[in-house]
């Protein structure tokens, strides 16, 4: 429930960040598509959530340098 709720908040904290509210965007999106909940379409799935992980990083100044 608390990773629903952080998802839902995306859009608030990342206003100013049109890389990460675009991960979001497409992630949301995978989430939605039924096809993506099984078989091959998990892994796209698992792919744009992890693209998003990487631009909440990038916003956030976490990333190596």
């Amino acid at each position: 429930m608390r990773s629903f709720r952080a998802l839902n908040l995306i859009d608030a904290v990342f206003a100013n960040d049109s890389a990460v509210r675009e991960a979001w965007t497409r992630y949301l999106t995978a989430l939605n598509d039924a096809s993506l909940s099984v078989g091959p379409g998990f892994a796209i799935r698992e792919e744009k959530r992890r693209d998003l992980l990487l631009e909440i990083v990038k916003a956030l100044g976490l990333r190596r340098s």
